[in-house]
């Protein structure tokens, strides 16, 4: 028996990246009529909503400080977390996926302390540990040494299927040129370099997905930057961001540190060109067909959605970005997971 447990489904990401992930591997599990069940805290969760049956739901009462308790009484076989929890039942085998080293890199205080250290006991607990790239495995021996390199395994992730291309009298959206920033506004996401490069550029808008309003200090950067030219579209679903991607001149991606990157995949995924930094995971997703950059210098990112503008560039980034997004799938990604679970199990 594979047991998932389901923690993310209860936080206040259960709609972001990680939770995107699971569902995706819950539904690759059913398609493959894996045994399985799926550990829930949240009664309002339906079996529809993780791709699974009535009886694959196994509902447990929340309990104090829920996210950094153990699991137990779990059928014999495999726990998957979703968020750093494992069992210490003996005939039960832990997995855990590591994400990034966002908070051991960029953060301080009491809250990154406890991420960290339930992280690092979560991974020690481990019988292996998935990372979403090879970047993240290199973080994960940096921060975590002691682990043992043999127990890692790298699985890439995917983006949805919802993210193609469109005829161009599918897209609906009627605002002027813009380039797109999906995602966080954190400081290492670099958004501030996202404003600059575009005050170089007057007649292309900034439209932003996701990530949050805007704060005080955000709205005061763009109306002195971008003033009449900036606008947050909200969190959309995919369908409308796709028209996003297909409609934008490219996707602006200059963070300086990624777990994996999905947004762009996502834009290769529907023939959005992007622009990016060359850093830590995104040039394993990127491959050779966005523009990276190695510096935050707003000039190089605006001479990049310039050339994004030029059709001879623009059709060549798109057939790179085809091609380099046909590599991920979350068929493949489900494939490597399994092919771990049963190392796993083979061990009973």
């Amino acid at each position: 028996m594979i047991v998932f447990d389901g923690i993310i489904f209860s936080s206040k990401n259960k709609s972001g990246g990680i939770s995107v992930y699971f569902r995706e591997m819950l539904r690759e599990a059913s398609l493959a009529a894996e045994q399985i069940q799926v550990v829930v805290h949240d009664k309002s969760i339906k079996p529809d909503d993780l791709h699974v049956k009535p009886e694959q739901l196994l509902f447990r009462p929340p309990r104090l400080l829920e996210r950094s308790r153990s699991l137990s009484n779990l059928p014999p076989g495999l726990l998957h977390s979703s968020y750093y929890r494992t069992s210490r039942q003996s005939n039960v085998r832990n997995i855990v996926t590591v994400y990034d080293f966002t908070y051991e890199k960029f953060s301080t205080g009491i809250r990154a302390a406890f991420h960290t250290r339930q992280k690092r006991h979560a991974i020690m607990r481990s019988d292996a540990v998935i990372c979403i790239s090879n970047n993240t495995c290199r973080d994960l021996q940096q921060f975590v040494p002691d682990y043992p390199a043999e127990k890692i395994f790298v699985t890439h992730l995917a983006a949805s299927g919802h993210f193609e291309p469109l005829e161009s009298t599918a897209v609906t959206l009627t605002s002027s040129s813009f380039v797109l920033f999906v995602g966080g506004r954190a400081d290492y996401k670099n958004f501030s370099t996202a404003i600059q490069a575009l005050k170089l550029i007057d007649d292309v808008a900034l439209i932003c997905v996701g990530g949050g309003v805007f704060s005080a200090q955000e709205r005061v950067l763009l109306d002195a930057a971008l003033a009449g030219r900036y606008f947050h579209a909200g969190s959309i679903n995919s369908a409308m961001l796709n028209e996003f991607y297909n409609a934008a001149i490219c996707l602006l991606y200059p963070s300086l540190y990624e777990g994996f990157g999905i947004p762009p995949l996502e834009a290769m995924q529907a023939g959005c060109p992007f622009v990016a930094l060359n850093r830590s995971s995104v040039p394993e997703v990127a491959g050779d067909a966005g523009i990276l950059l190695d510096d935050s210098d707003p000039q190089l990112f605006a001479d990049a959605i310039n050339e994004c503008r030029i059709a001879a560039s623009r059709a060549k980034l798109r057939a790179r970005g085809f091609e380099q997004a046909a590599k991920f799938s979350w068929n493949k990604t489900f494939n490597e997971t399994s092919h771990i679970y049963r190392q796993l199990l083979n061990r009973f």
